[in-house]
């Protein structure tokens, strides 16, 4: 061997010689088991899921207005043809709302009037209250007042998520209750409002979402501020 073909094989021998292990074990392993390795490293730095929140939501209304409709129609995407009058049921139903996912507890509380006790269990780990009336009938639209006073005394000043819903809207020509009526109910009670028709299924989904949203702004603006008192 002559001097310069030693002096490249050297060169050669001290280039492999001072090759980063790792790169030479890179170099050594099939593709397959490379990628893998790969993938195993990016997965070091991928965020954990973020875990569902869990919600509890009471439905609360006179009989008949659709509390029950509406909550099937929710969380089994059926409608109930007959009336059948509640006594309670619960449900439980995933949401997606804004990336974060829910899992809601759904209590469709009996139909109550302005003269039954308020089941003070119903303010027990309560996360939010829909609040149902129905646009076709006066006296519903009174005993929810009644129904909303009975609540905030048991609960007291504590801020609490309220979604005040006027059902049946698809019976147009039976309504007694205008939409203004009852937005104006809602903004004296600094709560959302939405019409809506289990019937049509128009707005269903939208009524587990904006008390959703609601109880997820009174959250919020209550960690802001360490003076206000929340439910939540």
């Amino acid at each position: 061997m002559d001097a310069t073909a030693g002096t490249a094989a050297q060169a050669c021998c001290s280039s492999a010689a001072a090759m980063p292990l790792d790169q030479k074990q890179k170099e050594q392993k099939p593709g397959n088991q490379q990628q893998q390795e790969e993938k195993q490293e990016e997965k070091k730095y991928e965020k954990p899921p973020i875990p569902p929140k869990f919600r509890k939501i009471a439905v609360l209304g006179f009989p008949s207005v659709g509390k029950s409709s509406l909550t099937v129609q929710f969380a089994q995407d059926e409608f109930l043809n007959s009336y059948d009058p509640t006594i309670e049921n619960t449900f439980n139903k995933m949401l997606t709302v804004d990336g974060q996912e829910f899992h809601l507890k759904l209590v469709d509380t009996a139909g109550q009037d302005e003269y039954s006790p308020f089941q003070q269990f119903y303010s027990l780990d309560v996360h939010g209250y829909v609040l149902v009336y129905s646009v076709t009938s006066n006296r519903s639209f009174q005993v929810i007042q009644t129904i909303h006073d009975k609540l905030k005394d048991i609960i007291g000043r504590v801020r609490v998520p309220m979604l005040l819903v006027g059902n049946k809207k698809d019976l147009s020509m039976d309504r007694v209750i205008s939409y203004e009526e009852g937005k104006k109910l809602a903004n004296s009670w600094h709560a959302a409002f939405i019409e809506s028709t289990a019937k049509e299924n128009e707005a269903v989904q939208e009524v587990f979402r904006q008390i959703v949203l609601e109880m997820e702004r009174i959250d919020k603006n209550c960690m802001r501020s360490k003076f206000s008192c929340c439910l939540m």
